[in-house]
């Protein structure tokens, strides 16, 4: 033995009771103090005694004087103090002296103290308090020179963090109206468990959806950049228990303790809600969550537990972190059934018609509002809106000069103030200019929430206050090849079977063809239905300039897909480029002979001929060019389609504009709308010798796209430019006429319909005529759904005359 020595012992006392420390429900940031509420109870009674509580080295305890309320159970008279280095062992310490009242075994004890938080968990050997009671002590004496009736060792309650800088956003807080609220925070503690969850609890007026969540997690990050896309994960509701057991930060999905709890107490569970299974999280990260929620009533501002949303995170069943944030302000909604721009041209003036139904009615002097997508700047210009502005069936006195009317634009909304009351459920329609962006400053296809338009509604001034507010989905630039055909080069027969070879070739203008002139671009081709491509591409007679090369060629079915790799042959004008395609025809005529031909060019690039930022951008595509093209088929008697013979001489040329009843949501865009309005255009032939009379126009649409309809209600037939007295038959209404009026109306399937036109206006040869009618689509049968059809897609359609 080197060295030896003697160590006193430890001094063995009486048991102090039972003691138990309980925290708030909520933490507090960092170097904040928050209460703690102490319950105990004595084993042994004491005339003059003292309670003292040791907390571990770096807990700084405090007793002030709110901490002692009704709630509060001591001796009467019981004074707090406290004193000592907070940094050793056993010299911090809260006493509770009670000099003229006992301490009795038989009552239990109850206090709140205050306890400054560290910011993070402590050791295990520094999670302990020492709580001991000391008898024996003068009542004129300020030291604790007495003797250790009873001790104890109580354990420190587990430590939570607050999730910092808890931000909620919903760009369309509309009632009823389903949209993704976007929950921004960063993390106090990190998440190392690949079941670690996120829960979110909404208002009781919120309606939050499964299924629907999406996020980025960003690590060291103080922001997150407002294109960063965000990807799906998986977000359920689980079934929850009657009731949280122990306690709300330590419990499996739970409900509140009872109904009506205040969301800042320990009755109002954490654990309810949205369970998104976030996986391992660094501390210190930034997190985005979207959830898709719709608000089914408008909310209790004045109650904060019927506003509030509760963020949290759990690892098995221990909360981590948790805050609490205000919801948003939820308003009615407008009913905007068109938003459609004249022209689809990049960096170009264009009118933008809205057309929207008043679901409540709007005083006189209220203002509707509408402002542009706000990414990188404006992205549209509507300073040129004021002087391109048509009120179009808004009331109003001619006069926008006066105080009761007016039109405001500024770079990024429109400001219109209506003078006279709007009237409920009625159709209103007006007209802007804007000046759309040019291609290199559209945001990508794929975060369509950056090209979402906003229109909302206020109330007549002072107030201001904002009623109705939708959120539409903002138009995409692209412009039309000059031109572009799709006809037969060669048929041929192998062992049998019968093939084709088709030649796609378009004249562009160079000042056209700028807008695909970079080192990257894509040329899809859609072929008609029933056309197929075979697997191996296979073609010949590349037509696309002397410097151009298809870097890779890919067919899938009906898509033919082309991988430039060099410039289209910039600055060349009135060149046709074009290529030979092998594809696989149908046995009989195609159903739908509809072709497209696209062309794509990376997002962010310029309309130049080189492009300078190409190496350093990602190269995410962007469409730039498409063209639908007739196909070989057409019901012409000059046969295959010739521009010589057949045209708008000998055929009547139409075409049909598919749109949603409301603007696309651009986040159910692969759901089918439930209603669809086409928009018909009909060019009569110049070879027609008279003008026609009681004529009959059948429209045919196909199968698949659904229920065609003369109306919707409450509205009528929208006859647009054709004769006046023309009436319009369905399905439905052609059974009414024949019973009412016995009339010989055939129509034998529901996605046709047909539009009588009487002998008072005739329709004239080489006119042009247009007119609306609604889609229906096709019920969905549980026990056998239809096949996937993406939406919008192409359709035929037949026009008989």
């Amino acid at each position: 033995i080197d060295v030896s020595g003697i160590i006193s012992s430890f001094d063995v006392v009486r048991g102090f009771g039972s003691a138990q420390f309980t925290p708030p429900a909520l933490p507090v940031f960092a170097d904040d103090e928050f209460a703690v509420e102490v319950d105990f109870s004595l084993r042994s009674t004491v005339r003059v005694g003292t309670v003292v509580f040791y907390p571990p080295p770096s807990i700084r305890v405090s007793c002030v004087a709110e901490a002692f309320n009704e709630l509060t159970v001591l001796p009467r008279e019981t004074r707090c103090a406290v004193e000592g280095n907070v940094n050793d062992w056993f010299s911090h310490r809260l006493l509770l002296q009670s000099t003229y009242f006992a301490w009795t075994s038989d009552r239990p004890y109850h206090f709140a103290m205050r306890v400054l938080n560290l910011g993070y968990e402590v050791p295990s050997y520094r999670r302990a308090w020492q709580v001991s009671l000391i008898g024996g002590v003068p009542s004129t004496s300020d030291t604790l020179a007495g003797f250790v009736i009873g001790s104890c060792a109580v354990e420190q309650w587990r430590w939570r963090g607050r999730l910092q800088d808890l931000t909620l956003r919903n760009d369309n807080p509309a009632l009823n109206r389903r949209h993704p609220t976007y929950i921004d925070f960063i993390t106090a503690s990190a998440l190392s468990l690949v079941d670690a969850e996120v829960w979110v609890r909404t208002p009781p007026t919120i309606l939050a959806h499964a299924y629907s969540c999406r996020h980025k997690i960003l690590e060291a990050a103080a922001t997150m950049p407002a294109d960063s896309r965000l990807v799906p994960i998986f977000c359920d509701k689980p079934l929850l228990a009657p009731a949280c057991t122990p306690e709300i930060w330590q419990t499996e999905p739970c409900n509140d303790a009872s109904e009506g709890v205040a969301a800042d107490s320990r009755g109002y569970a954490h654990r309810k809600g949205i369970r998104i299974e976030i996986g391992r999280v660094v501390q210190g990260s930034f997190v985005r969550v979207s959830i898709e929620v719709t608000p089914i009533a408008m909310p209790d501002y004045d109650h904060f537990a019927r506003h509030v949303w509760t963020v949290s995170t759990w690892e098995g069943s221990a909360e981590l972190d948790v805050a609490q944030v205000a919801g948003y302000s939820v308003r009615d909604w407008i009913d905007v059934t068109q938003f459609i721009p004249s022209s689809l041209e990049p960096h170009a003036t264009i009118e933008i018609t809205v057309e929207w139904w008043t679901l409540l009615p709007l005083p006189a002097l209220a203002s509707l509002v509408v402002e542009s997508p706000q990414y990188d700047g404006a992205l549209f210009d509507l300073s040129v809106a004021a002087s391109r502005f048509d009120w179009g069936n808004l009331p109003t006195h001619g006069n926008t000069s006066a105080s009761s009317e007016a039109v405001t634009a500024t770079l990024t909304s429109v400001e219109i103030v209506i003078c006279c009351t709007l009237r409920t459920k009625t159709l209103y329609q007006f007209r802007f200019g804007a000046q759309s962006p040019p291609f290199q400053r559209m945001p990508s296809p794929t975060l369509p929430e950056l090209n979402a338009w906003t229109l909302f509604t206020r109330e007549p001034a002072p107030s201001q206050q904002v009623m109705h507010q939708q959120v539409v989905q903002g138009p995409r630039p692209f412009r039309t090849f000059q031109s572009a055909t799709v006809a037969k080069h060669l048929q041929f027969t192998i062992a049998g079977v019968a093939a084709s070879v088709l030649e796609t070739f378009s004249r562009v203008h160079a000042s056209i063809f700028n807008c695909i002139a970079w080192a990257r671009a894509r040329a899809p081709i859609d072929s008609a239905e029933g056309v197929e491509f075979p697997a191996t591409c296979s073609l010949e007679d590349v037509r696309l300039g002397p410097y151009t090369s298809i870097g890779n060629c890919r067919a899938a079915e009906r898509e033919l897909l082309l991988s430039v790799a060099g410039s289209v042959n910039p600055g060349v004008e009135n060149i046709a480029f074009g290529f030979v395609a092998a594809v696989q025809p149908p046995v009989s005529t195609a159903l739908d002979d509809i072709w497209v031909l696209q062309a794509f060019a990376p997002i962010g690039s310029p309309e130049d001929v080189a492009d300078p930022g190409s190496g350093s951008r990602v190269q995410e595509l962007g469409l730039r060019l498409t063209s639908i093209v007739s196909g070989l088929a057409r019901p012409s008697p000059a046969g295959p389609y010739n521009h010589d013979l057949g045209g708008t001489r000998d055929e009547i040329i139409a075409w049909v504009d598919v749109i949603p009843l409301a603007p696309v949501s651009h986040f159910t865009t692969w759901r089918l709308p439930p209603t669809l309005i086409a928009n018909v255009h009909m060019l009569l032939p110049t070879s027609l010798d008279t003008i026609l009379t009681n004529a009959t126009l059948r429209l045919v649409a196909s199968p698949d796209i659904g229920r065609l309809r003369c109306a919707v209600a409450p509205g009528s037939f929208r006859s647009g430019t054709l004769p006046p007295g023309v009436a319009c038959y369905d399905q439905d209404s052609a059974e009414q006429a024949v019973k009412l009026h016995g009339a010989l109306i055939s129509i034998t399937a529901d996605h046709e319909l047909v539009i009588a036109v009487d002998n008072l206006v005739p329709l004239r040869p080489g006119a042009t005529y247009s007119f609306s009618v609604y889609i229906r689509s096709l019920d969905i049968v549980q026990s056998s759904p239809p096949m996937h059809v993406p939406f919008p897609r192409d359709s035929s359609w037949s026009l008989l005359l």
